[in-house]
């Protein structure tokens, strides 16, 4: 199918974009659009309003890739053209934006998914896993202040899960997925614009994690008091110490796995690639995070198989339909090893002969 964007709104269908911005992200919860479109479309006697608030739909290429609410619209005329300009953000948006409200006061047995639902209940957000979050939390409390989807984020991230918006008005809490994309990204081919930009300053050497775990008979004193675990980013040689206080009561096994992921989390988000390709679809469909690509960029000593991490599709006059995407280390969102760099400061991970090819 060739690349098109419908607006479903107030139960309408809405065309003729003069430009288009729609975004998926791992990191920002919801999903965004923002398109300007002329009030009248053609073949229609009046024109059609779309309203914020209403509740809508986008598709691109005939895929619905955001389900959520208008929340603006600003109208502009002048002496040769009347358009209208929309903006909108994915259900998930409401989670972000509103406080979470409880009256009752910690959950004490529940897995994370369960506390999910019950605090997007209200807003109409469905909740669930594609994966196994693990054990119940022993206990869990809504901090001052803090928006449903800050909630949510720091149960998830106790046991390193994600937590995105699922492109139908749903919430997701996943892992990272280990799916390919079969066409590999390649300057000078099909890959018409790449950046690497290597950031260190949220980047640590040694990370220690601090927690209390609920007593019992068997297990009280110092020992349930005074948890802690350890992890060290090799990468970094200075001494950079992170002192983390932990997000809920927890054994020391789980605490190490988050001390773990957090070392490894930072060090690969050090890395970010950005790519723009042509049109808004690869071999097998439409490019979307929490996919893996490898792109080979030997100009920018760069060959690898990376997480995407944002997908934003594009259309303007000048270059037409293009997603730009937004890639990291796939062991960003991963327990495993950090992976480390060859000798130059390389970071391969696909064989070098290939990357040549």
């Amino acid at each position: 199918m060739p690349d098109q964007l419908e607006l479903l709104a107030g139960g309408r269908s809405h065309a003729g974009w003069e430009s288009i911005r729609v975004t998926r992200s791992m990191e920002h919860g919801a999903g965004s659009f923002s398109l300007a479109v002329s009030e009248r479309w053609p073949g229609l006697d009046a024109p059609r309003q779309v309203r914020p608030g209403e509740r809508c739909e986008v598709r691109v290429a005939g895929e619905t890739v955001i389900t959520g609410y208008v929340d603006e619209v600003e109208a502009s005329i002048d002496s040769s053209s009347h358009t209208v300009s929309v903006a909108g953000r994915d259900a998930v948006a409401d989670l972000i934006d509103c406080s979470a409200v409880r009256k009752a006061g910690q959950w004490r047995g529940l897995r994370i998914e369960q506390i999910a639902a019950e605090l997007a209940a209200p807003f109409g957000v469905r909740v669930r896993a594609d994966v196994d979050t693990g054990k119940a939390l022993t206990s869990f409390a809504i901090q001052e202040g803090e928006t449903v989807f800050d909630a949510i984020t720091r149960a998830a991230r106790i046991r390193a899960l994600l937590v995105v918006s699922d492109s139908t008005g749903g919430l997701l809490i996943t892992r990272a997925a280990s799916a390919r994309v079969g066409t590999t990204l390649e300057l000078g081919v099909n890959l018409l614009k790449c950046s690497v930009k290597s950031d260190w300053k949220d980047r640590y050497r040694d990370y220690l994690l601090k927690g209390q775990a609920p007593g019992s008979d068997y297990f009280n004193g110092a020992a349930a008091a005074q948890i802690a675990a350890r992890a060290a980013d090799g990468g970094m040689t200075r001494y950079r110490p992170l002192l983390i206080t932990a997000d809920a009561p927890d054994i020391a096994a789980t605490l190490q796995q988050r001390a773990q992921w957090e070392a490894n989390s930072r060090a690969a988000r050090s890395l970010t690639v950005t790519a723009v390709v042509q049109g808004w679809r690869h071999a097998e469909g439409l490019w979307a995070p929490n996919m893996l690509a490898t792109v080979v960029a030997n100009e920018l000593h760069l060959a690898a198989e990376l997480m995407i991490t944002a997908a934003e599709f594009g259309l303007s006059g000048t270059e037409g339909s293009t997603t730009t995407l937004t890639l990291t280390r796939a062991d960003a969102y991963t327990l495993l090893p950090i992976k480390p760099m060859d000798d130059a400061g390389n970071f391969w991970t696909v064989p070098k002969a290939q990357a040549a090819k």
